[in-house]
């Protein structure tokens, strides 16, 4: 079920710049790099947990590293070799910080001729000294070093203030209401799942908080693998089980 799981979730990421949902600001400024070439030295995704973090670094690598896009377009052309293979023989490297090591990050700070791409996810969980780390790599020429460094947090708080001084910080935002509902409209289209009634759509954006990732987890969940159409029974369902798992969680823990 995992694995069908990360299928689905995978399936319907942004492919083009157009498909990303909200986002208008960060999405302006990432346009603007890839059309420009203008590349800084660092970039800061924060948000909270699924609001797209990795789909826009992914979608940003994807766009810098696809070999025929033309120069005054921003959107990969998604059918090159270097689309069809990405991450384009280790051009694009993503890491999960919880899990990184002393000798990949050394291994990603030298020096290569070939431009490359790195992604650290949940920089949070680095430790202020490890991060500082970066700190000599981000003053120097992002050309002359030849790595465009992309981090994600929940939590930018925790991030060194020393780094944060010295990449770009975009911050996401959850999609309007309206937004999210005209985007499960979409999914649900693609994904073949029958509507019932629209008004459930609303719903469930207010039940995901308008949140792409619980959004994507709830159809997958009720509508895919619980073989239902989108419906305001089977949403409200959803509903009335976490208000009553909370109310339970409330009422027999100490805090």
């Amino acid at each position: 079920m995992d694995h069908y799981m990360d299928n689905f979730l995978v399936r319907y990421r942004p492919k083009v710049w157009e498909d990303v949902v909200g986002q208008e600001d960060a999405v302006g400024i990432l346009k603007n790099i890839v059309l420009t070439r203008s590349i800084p030295a660092g970039i800061l995704l924060s948000g909270v947990w699924g609001i797209g973090k990795t789909s826009l670094a992914q979608l940003l690598g994807r766009s810098l590293l696809c070999e025929q896009r033309p120069p005054e377009t921003f959107n990969p052309c998604n059918q090159c070799d270097s689309c069809e293979q990405f991450p384009h023989n280790g051009q694009y490297r993503e890491r999960d910080c919880s899990k990184l090591t002393l000798e990949q990050l050394h291994s990603d700070l030298v020096s290569y001729l070939l431009f490359r791409i790195i992604y650290y996810d949940e920089l949070q969980r680095l430790k202020i000294p490890v991060q500082d780390t970066f700190l000599k790599p981000l003053e120097g020429d992002p050309h002359h070093m030849n790595i465009l460094f992309i981090f994600s947090t929940a939590e930018p708080e925790k991030v060194d203030r020393a780094l944060l001084e010295r990449v770009i910080h975009l911050e996401l935002v959850p999609p309007t209401h309206e937004q999210i509902t005209l985007w499960l409209e979409k999914i649900c289209a693609l994904a073949s799942i029958p509507i019932e009634d629209k008004s459930a759509l609303g719903l469930i954006a207010e039940w995901s908080k308008c949140i792409p990732r619980r959004c994507l987890n709830f159809l997958l969940k009720h509508c895919i693998l619980g073989k239902k159409s989108v419906s305001n029974h089977i949403v409200q369902k959803a509903m009335g089980i976490d208000a009553m798992a909370k109310e339970t969680i409330t009422f027999r823990t100490k805090f």
